[in-house]
């Protein structure tokens, strides 16, 4: 194909790249377990329909949080930016906006943290002579925007272009980044700096004519490099910058060729280990041959590293990353003289080597602009390709197992109760959380769903049915699925959330003791009756899951068997000697149940009928203490095991021959069996 085209000059030194898709149907991917062989795989991605669409950078925050960057375009003169984000199973286009003209271009991309993402490129004005203004964006967890940046215009004849082409974060509030100012007659490269409050031109010696720098990265807040190039009396040569928390000073560099040498990009491992990849003009004349070029920092010097090349034709290095000192990788592609490929290489401490990458479909152009690394067992590469019939396609890949996601797991929802209605914000918790997801409560769709990142989701409670105990579900894009069953409590129609018998009458719920009154309500003020009361205290005891034996009518003569919900109940509370029955051979099922009687049966079904109170002293105002005889004993029992405080505290009372409610019942059986704080 000769000389890379102007086609293929979409991202870096040359102002433009091409752009393919990836092969559909890639699995949901993630990091590698232990004793996987990695490979390289295509992974789809999509493209703006009808558009030329492409990557030139890559930002990663986490393996479920990365964000591609680029452009799409019609022709020469009409390019959006172009954004896209992986979430652990899809890249999806998230909406960016434009700079002020018609040509716009996002080159690089790099991560302070979920809600701290940014992307510089440039917006050009139409035509062959378009003026360029630096273009920064800036993700918040919520949006992308456009961020004022400078555009310097040093004195001349000309109006001068300003463009970015690299970044590097040190921290939220100490960001470079690195491009270039030029007009029709020279250019030198340009440096801005944010301070976590605006961004300025930073002064820089750049040496030569036409600088320009491409790519720049950070160790230390004194310690970030910038590499790039600049023309030297007719040879273009490399120049790398430095600097050191209080100026920029540019450190001797290797080249590769002696005629031509372009530096695209830099990473910098540590102190000692520092990467910048390009290309360099190696056959010069008619049938020119660029091949690829890699210098390496040691901590002391620049010096060429050897890097190999798939044919005699062109080769090109487009970006660089490293691990560790024995782990790095570089992606470009190469030349068949019909075809552009997809090339990687891979540093294992000793050499670079090729290693096998898939092309795109069709085959035609495959190209890799961008390469960011996860874990060592997950590394992406991103750029474009072309099948030489339809538009060019956005083109990733990832150097992984192709492991399956594990499934969401929902440890936690907080509050765990709010109004029937709806509108309750929730904070949930757990693993496995993809940005994404959906969460519905009782088969529900929350709304307001924000996966803040892999273990926390925020989200709004959708209405429910009054009463009711709610299965909150989490649902990766992936479809798989996490479940906390009864997670979150609806509440009565008259049980509001500030009712202080709400947190006990929740809980009792929760424990399957009841389910309410019906129609929505609890009916917190009617009376027990005493056919109730068996049910509570047995399921309070026994479990919710307890079923008690058949009943057979020969108990009491007011509970016959023929089929009363409440008479196994009733009967088995009796075998239990929990109660005696209310005289003469009855129980009275339908009785409500004093307080007084409460406290007996309380503690006779905890402690079993042989259980005798100590002795009274006279707490209650109201009940007269008589050792060994009435309900004074129980009721002084029941105070000293914390289960209640009585109806009154000034003066102490306890209301003994007052029916006992179902609000009441609530707290006497969470306190009297222990069934949790509300």
């Amino acid at each position: 194909m000769g000389r890379i085209s102007r086609a293929s000059r979409l991202f870096a030194p040359l102002l433009l790249s091409t752009v393919l898709e990836a092969d559909a149907g890639a699995a949901p991917r993630g990091d590698s377990p232990e004793g996987c062989t990695p490979q390289w795989e295509n992974v789809a991605s999509p493209t703006v329909d009808g558009r030329n669409s492409g990557f030139g950078g890559l930002a990663v925050v986490n393996a479920t949080d990365i964000w591609a960057v680029g452009t799409d375009s019609i022709g020469l003169d009409d390019r959006n930016t172009l954004i896209e984000h992986w979430d652990g199973v899809a890249w999806t286009i998230v909406p960016s906006p434009n700079g002020p003209n018609a040509v716009n271009f996002l080159a690089r991309s790099a991560a302070v943290g979920t809600d701290d993402v940014w992307a510089v490129g440039y917006s050009r004005t139409p035509g062959f002579s378009g003026i360029s203004q630096t273009l920064v964006e800036h993700w918040d967890g919520q949006d992308w925007t456009v961020v004022p940046s400078p555009n310097p215009q040093p004195p001349g004849d000309y109006e001068f272009s300003n463009e970015l082409f690299g970044i590097a974060v040190v921290g939220e509030d100490d960001i470079w980044a690195v491009g270039q100012t030029y007009d029709f007659t020279d250019g030198t490269s340009l440096i801005i700096h944010w301070d976590g409050q605006e961004w300025s031109v930073v002064d820089n010696p750049h040496p030569g004519n036409h600088g320009v720098l491409y790519g720049v990265s950070a160790i230390a807040t004194d310690d970030v490099w910038a590499v790039g190039n600049s023309d030297f009396d007719g040879l273009q040569q490399s120049v790398v910058e430095h600097w050191d928390g209080q100026e920029w000073s540019v450190i001797a560099s290797a080249n590769v060729g002696p005629f031509l040498n372009t530096f695209l990009n830099i990473w910098a491992t540590s102190t000692t280990d520092i990467w910048a990849v390009g290309y360099h003009l190696a056959v010069f004349g008619f049938s020119e041959v660029y091949q690829t070029s890699m210098i390496h920092w040691d901590g002391e010097e620049w010096t060429v590293s050897p890097t190999p090349d798939q044919n005699q034709l062109n080769n090109y290095l487009w970006d660089v990353v490293g691990l560790s000192g024995s782990d790095a990788w570089a992606v470009g592609f190469f030349d068949t003289g019909t075809e552009l490929q997809t090339m990687i290489q891979h540093w294992d401490g000793g050499d670079w080597t090729i290693v096998p990458s898939p092309n795109g479909d069709g085959g035609y152009i495959s190209e890799l602009n961008a390469v960011a690394r996860v874990t060592p067992s997950d590394v992406w590469a991103a750029g474009q390709a072309f099948d030489g019939f339809d538009v060019f396609q956005t083109f990733t890949q990832q150097y992984s197992c192709g492991v399956v996601l594990p499934p969401p797991m929902v440890a936690s929802v907080a509050p765990t109760s709010g109004p029937f209605a709806g509108a309750t914000p929730l904070a949930i918790v757990g693993t496995g959380f993809v940005t994404g997801a959906g969460v519905t409560i009782g088969g529900a769709d929350a709304t307001g769903v924000v996966v803040d990142d892999g273990t926390s989701i925020t989200a709004v409670s959708p209405p429910l049915e009054p009463g009711s105990l709610n299965d909150v579900v989490v649902t990766n894009p992936d479809t798989q699925s996490g479940t906390l069953a009864a997670a979150f409590f609806a509440d009565f129609l008259d049980v509001a959330q500030d009712d202080p018998f709400h947190g006990f009458i929740e809980t009792l719920i929760r424990s399957g003791v009841t389910a309410g009154c019906g129609g929505g309500g609890y009916c917190r003020d009617t009376a027990v009756t005493r056919a109730q009361m068996a049910v509570f205290l047995l399921k309070g005891k026994l479990g919710a899951d307890h079923v008690p034996p058949a009943c057979t009518g020969t108990v009491f003569t007011d509970v016959p068997c023929t089929g009363g919900t409440f008479d196994p109940w009733i009967e088995e509370l009796a075998s239990l000697g929990v109660t005696g029955g209310c005289g003469g051979g009855a129980y009275c099922p339908d009785a409500p149940v004093t307080r007084e009687q409460m406290a007996v049966f309380l503690l006779k079904a905890k402690n079993g009928s042989a259980f005798d109170p100590p002795d009274c002293t006279g707490v209650f105002d109201d009940v007269p203490c008589a050792p060994g005889s009435g309900f004074a004993d129980w009721i002084e029992q029941l105070f000293a095991d914390g289960v209640t405080g009585g109806c009154s505290t000034a003066p102490p009372l306890y209301c003994p021959s007052a029916a006992n409610t179902r609000g009441q019942m609530a707290v006497f059986l969470v306190k009297n069996f222990g069934l949790g704080a509300p």
